[in-house]
């Protein structure tokens, strides 16, 4: 902004914080929960780690008040969400989750890729289970929906976000927030308490203007 050249060459982190907001969803019953920047949170809290596993499993106690995701889970995005959601479903798949999907967008698409998954159907649909009653019921243990703009699926994905939350359900919104919880929560993440000056946050190299 001043029209200077910063004197560091290299940043490299040593430890990570991960800082979550806190937003009084189960309060307000017809507040979408996807979030906006016009949003303001009610509090934060953050996880702090040598790795960024770390600091996101840390985090993950606040966002959700437990670190665990359960064995079950419902994917249900938008299409440009697709391709990036097989690497999770795949993960969760060898991690012996039960995936459940809704038709025809995204259980045929996983089913494409070889990723089988059982069928919630939509909220409009006369056959059961719908996928507002898998959730309620507790078949669903961890919903990862992102939202779309077709007509039918914004009414489901308001429901599908107002029951998870209603029911406690670990819900994520963005499928690379998904994959990092996944990562830091499903693969065996180490951690460890330390006071906040243990932390080295960065490790620096400088050079002399001009070399």
């Amino acid at each position: 902004m001043l029209g200077g050249r910063l004197s560091v060459e290299h940043v490299e982190p040593r430890a990570y914080f991960v800082k979550v907001p806190v937003f009084p969803f189960k309060r307000f019953r017809d507040l979408d929960t996807v979030l906006g920047p016009e949003m303001k949170s009610t509090g934060e809290g953050f996880g702090a780690g040598m790795t960024l596993n770390e600091a996101i499993y840390k985090a993950s106690q606040v966002m959700f008040g437990k670190s665990s995701l359960g064995n079950s889970v419902l994917i249900t995005v938008s299409d440009r969400d697709k391709p990036d959601v097989l690497r999770v479903a795949r993960k969760l798949r060898e991690k012996g989750f039960k995936i459940y999907s809704t038709p025809p967008g995204t259980k045929e698409f996983l089913s494409r890729h070889g990723i089988e998954a059982d069928v919630v159907y939509r909220i409009d649909d006369v056959r059961r289970p719908r996928v507002d009653e898998a959730i309620a019921l507790g078949l669903v243990s961890f919903v990862i929906n992102t939202p779309t703009d077709m007509s039918g699926s914004i009414r489901d994905g308001f429901e599908i976000r107002r029951v998870s939350i209603m029911k406690g359900t670990p819900l994520v919104t963005n499928v690379r927030l998904a994959e990092a919880l996944v990562d830091s929560l499903l693969y065996n993440t180490p951690t460890d308490a330390r006071e906040i000056s243990e932390y080295w946050v960065c490790q620096l190299e400088t050079r002399q203007q001009g070399k």
